[in-house]
């Protein structure tokens, strides 16, 4: 995602909106691609690398998720490839861009693999080898990229294939970074307490297509591609929120996995969920109150109206990232089918708010569907999670700060018309006086405050990592 948006003021110069949405929709598809058919092995592995203290088991647990992911979505993606020309007419109403289609099925198994080994290098506490392969991985997407779109003309074309050609490469390299965590090891008993553990997770993960990727069907099938294309850039509009919550889910399942045998490890759990309440909306009062100005900076005028969606796209992914923090009582238990539940109870909710509000209201309806069908994930997993592991999270103080924070984010469209200096001022005053109207309500101490300044600098210094 932050690669995105860095490619961002870059691809809406040289694409219209119609050709934005055509890459708006591959990119998420190869990342839901990697989301399914990861199989929940990631979530799997990190928790049987921490249950096994031996290196040797731990190596046996490593190798034989890999064996099964490189066989398996060697047949999986086989059969999407075969049936690219219906899934182009299918997702872009035209059989033309079936050659796209094939390179982001190619593309997607590149991605699974590579999510895999640089989860290795996350469970395995590496931060500065994940420090190298993110910068390295960042820059070889963005420079080939930028070769293949620019410097060699190959216009759209060239996009897919600058990300298909560092994909490959960055698979190559992460696994020079990692190969010395596996073994020619395969144990049958072992794929079978992974999938047992990781295979509830694969409705969950189609269950987050239809939650990340479905808006866009409706768009086109309701409005076009350049309403898509529009809907693509507000969703970058909300990169703050979404490091932050892609922080949480690359650094959580590890981190929660090493304390959960700690005798404080429930305190810990709710501390961080309060602070990242408070951080999100204080991101998201942010990103909502200035959108119109970033993307009329960032983009051309064919684009500008995209910030129409970002509050509640901004409300969508806060939840987002709420809903990775209250889901550790359903991993710790082992209860993976409430993670299923919850999501497919989304997914459908999402359908039929996306059939209510995309035909009247176009990309706003999407945004609008997408940020409650979250929350009712979030509800949801809430609910499960204290039934079988009970903590204490501040509920009411926590509730509070967040409807402050959804009314800040509302008063918003009293400004959204304006773009005066005196208005530009005052949105800033209004930005600015979150953290203090928490605090003199008590809902913000000091030492929180210090970890939200720490937690600020760590975000800043690994925004830089995620992609």
């Amino acid at each position: 995602m932050a690669l995105n948006f860095i490619l961002l003021p870059i691809l809406t110069r040289l694409f219209e909106p119609t050709d934005y949405g055509i890459i708006d929709i591959s990119t998420t598809i190869i990342q839901i691609l990697g989301i399914i058919f990861g199989f929940g092995m990631t979530t799997a592995v990190s928790f049987y690398y921490y249950f096994h203290e031996n290196n040797i088991e731990r190596k046996i647990t490593v190798s034989t998720a890999l064996y099964f992911l490189l066989s398996i979505n060697l047949i999986v993606f086989a059969l999407l490839f075969f049936i690219s020309t219906p899934l182009s007419t299918l997702l872009y109403k035209t059989s033309s861009n079936s050659q796209i289609i094939k390179i982001t099925i190619i593309i997607g198994y590149c991605i699974v693999l590579q999510t895999f080994f640089s989860h290795l290098i996350r469970i395995t506490r590496k931060a500065s080898l994940y420090v190298l392969n993110s910068i390295i991985k960042a820059a070889l997407q963005i420079g080939i990229i930028l070769i293949m779109v620019t410097a060699l003309g190959f216009g759209l074309h060239g996009y897919f294939y600058g990300y298909l050609i560092s994909a490959i490469l960055s698979v190559v390299i992460v696994l020079n970074f990692t190969i010395k965590h596996f073994s020619f090891k395969f144990s049958k008993a072992r794929l079978i307490e992974l999938l047992k553990y990781g295979a509830p997770l694969v409705p969950a993960g189609i269950s987050l297509w239809v939650l990340q990727l479905l808006d866009r069907f409706f768009l086109v099938q309701y409005t076009s591609l350049a309403e898509v294309g529009l809907y693509g850039v507000g969703v970058r509009s909300t990169i703050l929120l979404v490091l932050l919550t892609t922080s949480i889910q690359l650094a959580w399942g590890p981190f929660a996995f090493s304390i959960m045998k700690h005798d404080t490890a429930k305190t810990i759990y709710s501390q961080i969920f309060s602070i990242y309440v408070i951080i999100s909306f204080w991101l998201a009062i942010i990103t909502t109150f200035f959108s119109k100005d970033a993307i009329t900076l960032i983009t051309t005028p064919a684009y500008s109206s995209a910030y129409i969606v970002t509050p509640f796209l901004c409300l969508g992914t806060l939840f987002l990232g709420a809903y990775t923090l209250l889901s550790i009582g359903i991993n710790l238990t082992k209860k993976m089918k409430l993670i299923t539940i919850t999501t497919v109870m989304a997914a459908i909710s999402n359908i039929a708010l996306n059939f209510i509000f995309i035909p009247s209201f176009g990309m706003l309806g999407a945004a609008i569907s997408t940020a409650i069908s979250y929350l009712i994930s979030t509800i949801l997993i809430y609910f499960f999670s204290q039934k079988y592991y009970p903590i204490n999270y501040n509920l009411q103080k926590n509730l509070l700060v967040a409807l402050i924070g959804c009314v800040y984010v509302g008063f918003y469209f009293t400004f959204s018309s304006q773009n005066t200096t005196i208005i530009t001022l005052i949105r800033i005053a209004i930005c600015l006086s979150f953290p203090f109207i928490l605090y003199f309500l008590r809902l913000l101490s000091l030492s929180e405050i210090r970890l939200i300044l720490n937690t600020i600098k760590g975000l800043v210094f690994k925004s830089k990592l995620n992609s």
